[in-house]
């Protein structure tokens, strides 16, 4: 007998109980009276019958009671009839499956809460399963007494180990003690110290009876736990303890220890319930039934098979084809659990399968089936691609879809599926705003595009009328440039003078540049009778009020009285009278003015005008002047960057100046802009750099941006222009002065670009400096 009061809570027992109903703690037995009774209890295989191939199933005792009556349900026009012992059948395994799902779903949540590593299966895992396995074993034994049944744990044991060896997942953790052992006995720092004391898990051999009362005491995991934990401790070496704990994680990872275990206690669950049923039969408590389970199983497979595969046009001759094999797997075996969900597909009332589920009592099994199987096909349905709000669509169509007709809207699954119809409801919602984004996005692009090709083609028609007139213009002053270039060849210069008189610039241009040749040497030699000379058929023409004769005869003195002379202020007074005949519209006058103007501030010299240089210069250059057109030709070539019609108006001015015969000037081997500046010079001669290079633009800003603003640096800046000229004319004079050129830059210029890059102005201060005392020690 067991005692009839729990010795750990004080509950009252149920006779030859041996755990507590209220704590579930064990309960040693007082006596062993209470055993399992010698009624024969057994399954058979019965041969296949002449209609079917199928092996039927049958649970039995001896002796015979009166069977009850038949009872049927109605469904979808047809007379199911069952016995009532496959219904009382039916309902004690719903509720194993209903006790088993539950335990097998607290230890996955605890498994997966707790157990992240090796050492966790023995602290937490094994524990946590052998609690489940007792908590089976319990409900058996609460079954049980709840139908007047009492029978000892250790008679259950005995014979549930007949048909299920629950220590064959226990004795896979033994041999898991035994491979970490056999890891250890490789480890020397381990053998080193455990020489006398090595033992394994394994070795407590504790059975099934063991692992089960040991499981209720902890004691026997508390065994290996403390073990896992005790080898590690022994490892002294740092890098023998990580070899350990990398195998200790392989063990773990590669050992699918959920799986092991859950898959375990539903085999274990299985067990204790034809147990239960072989006891309460044997008993006289439960009568004997006959199912059909092979035959079911495939009419079950078969009809859920073909209700996977409905579409939305499917006919009603389908439907019927699935609800006859599946109503036919039902009678041969209520269990069949394919045949409920493939009626849920093919009946238009699915409430009505929930009520023949309830009929049979195993709607909780029905109903976890079915969320089980919407739940695989959701998660189906969420792994397709969908990347088009259509496709987004179609999937909560197909979603919603299988929740229509479904009463159990209340469900955990049903809300489930509902919050991924909202998700993708709004995942739909984003791809058509991002959809509609990118559309905008690309009409803004179209329309700019749109603009830019309008604009490109506007360039380009306007870019096409220069190319127009450069072909036009070359056609119409062909004639004027043969006759003057042949009457100059001639020595005809008095038909030029005509052409002057018909304000051709063209002509006015070669006689500027024709008098202004035969008057340089006259001003090297200062011969005031030969200049007088040259300029008198100038004079006379002026002398008819030619108003560009009166520019060129003041123009020629204006060069004399300079630079042979060197009376200032009667070269003043030519300049003067240049500026009028440039006020009063001679183009030739506009061009040279312009010229000398540019880049200068209006002085005594160089008065001030109505008009800018740069304006001069295009009014002559767009009156045909053609050391005018090369000039702005030049500059707008500059500024050109993409425009297409600046690059066609600075092709159509560069090209006529050259058609005219305008030879540009060679660039000087010093830049004009040097100013007699040896680095400017240095830079030029031994690099070839434009005036306006990266480096020369750097030393610029260094000098008007920093240096000018210290207090000596304007007394450097000045002491530099005194000195520079001389020394850059020493150098010139130099035969190695490209290699003097050369060294400067080395030595000098490029550690000054550095400091400047690296604002180090202090530094590229002190190196200008050095090299200027040592250009002074040797060349000034």
């Amino acid at each position: 007998m067991a005692a009839n009061f729990c010795p750990n809570c004080g509950f009252k027992l149920t006779p030859n109980a041996r755990f507590c109903a209220n704590c579930g703690a064990s309960v040693p037995l007082i006596d062993s009276d209470a055993l399992l009774p010698e009624t024969a209890v057994e399954y058979e295989e019965l041969p296949p019958s002449s209609t079917a191939a199928t092996t039927e199933l049958t649970v039995r005792s001896e002796g015979n009671t009166t069977p009850l009556p038949v009872q049927t349900f109605s469904f979808c026009g047809r007379e199911l009839s069952f016995a009532p012992a496959v219904i009382e059948y039916c309902g004690l395994m719903n509720s194993f499956s209903d006790d088993c799902r539950q335990i097998k779903a607290a230890f996955s949540k605890f498994y997966n809460q707790n157990v992240h590593c090796f050492d966790d299966l023995y602290e937490q895992a094994l524990p946590s399963y052998m609690q489940s396995v007792a908590k089976l074993y319990r409900y058996t034994t609460i079954v049980l007494e709840q139908r007047g049944v009492t029978i000892s744990d250790d008679a259950l044991l005995d014979y549930v180990s007949q048909r299920y060896d629950a220590a064959n997942t226990l004795s896979f953790y033994t041999d898991l003690s035994d491979q970490l052992s056999d890891a250890l006995s490789k480890i020397a720092s381990y053998r080193a110290a455990n020489r006398s004391t090595q033992y394994t898990w394994g070795s407590v051999g504790f059975g099934l009876k063991g692992a089960i009362k040991g499981a209720v005491t902890a004691s026997a995991l508390n065994m290996g736990t403390q073990f896992i934990r005790g080898v590690t401790h022994n490892i002294v070496d740092a890098s023998d303890r990580a070899k350990f704990e990398r195998i200790k994680e392989r063990l773990f990872r590669e050992g699918k220890h959920e799986e092991r275990m859950t898959n375990d206690l539903i085999m274990l669950s299985g067990v204790l319930f034809a147990a239960t049923c072989q006891i309460l039969i044997s008993q006289g408590c439960m009568e004997p039934c006959t199912i059909n389970s092979v035959s079911a199983r495939y009419d079950g497979q078969c009809a859920l098979s073909k209700a996977k595969q409905f579409s939305a046009d499917v006919s009603s001759e389908e439907k019927e084809e699935v609800i006859e094999l599946a109503c036919r797997a039902i009678q041969a075996d209520p269990q069949t659990t394919d045949a409920y969900l493939a009626l849920y597909w093919a009946v238009d009332q699915k409430a009505d399968v929930t009520r023949l589920a309830q009929f049979l009592k195993i709607e909780s099994t029905y109903l976890a089936a079915k969320d089980d199987m919407l739940l695989d096909i959701a998660h189906s349905i969420d792994d397709e691609n969908s990347s088009t709000p259509d496709a987004v669509q179609n999937k909560i169509n197909r979603l919603e879809s299988l929740l229509t007709g479904d009463p159990d809207r209340d469900s955990r699954v049903h809300r489930q599926i509902d919050n991924l119809i909202q998700e993708y409801h709004k995942e739909k919602q984003r791809q058509i705003n991002e959809l509609e984004r990118k559309k905008q996005e690309a009409a803004k692009a179209a329309e700019e595009e749109a603009l830019r090709q309008a604009a490109l083609a506007a360039e380009q028609a306007k870019a096409a009328v220069w190319t127009e007139r450069l072909e036009k213009d070359k056609a119409e002053m062909r004639s004027t440039v043969q006759l003057v270039n042949n009457s100059m060849s001639r020595n005809d210069i008095s038909t030029v003078w005509k052409l002057v008189s018909n304000h051709s610039v063209y002509a006015e241009y070669t006689l500027h540049e024709y008098y202004t040749s035969l008057i340089d040497p006259v001003i090297d030699a200062v011969n005031v009778e030969k200049f007088n000379q040259i300029t008198s058929s100038i004079r006379g023409y002026a002398n008819q009020g030619l108003l560009f004769a009166k520019f060129l005869l003041s123009f020629c003195n204006m060069l004399f009285w300079l630079d042979a002379i060197q009376d200032e202020e009667k070269a003043e007074k030519m300049m003067q009278n240049c500026a009028k005949a440039a006020e009063r519209g001679c183009i030739s006058a506009i061009a040279t003015v312009g010229a000398l103007m540019e880049g200068e501030s209006p002085s005594d010299f160089l008065p001030m005008l109505s008009r800018t240089p740069e304006e001069m210069i295009r009014i002559a250059a767009e009156n045909q002047h053609p050391a005018a057109m090369w000039q702005y030709g030049t500059d707008c070539k500059k500024s050109a960057g993409s425009d297409l019609e600046q690059k066609a108006k600075a092709d159509y001015f560069i090209t006529m100046s050259k058609f005219y015969g305008f030879v540009p000037p060679e660039p000087t081997k010093k830049s004009s802009s040097s100013s007699g500046c040896f680095i400017t010079s240095a830079v030029c001669c031994t690099l070839g750099k434009p005036d306006d290079c990266y480096e020369l633009t750097t030393f610029r800003s260094f000098r008007d941006d920093w240096l000018a603003a210290q207090p000596d640096g304007q007394a450097l800046i000045q002491e530099y222009y005194r000195i520079a000229p001389g020394i850059v004319t020493k150098i010139d004079c130099q035969s190695d002065s490209s290699q003097i050129y050369l060294s400067i830059w080395k030595k000098f210029l490029i550690p000054c670009l550095h400091y400047i890059e690296e604002k180090q102005f202090s530094a590229c201060k002190d190196t200008y400096m050095a090299m200027v005392d040592e250009l002074k020690s040797q060349y000034a």
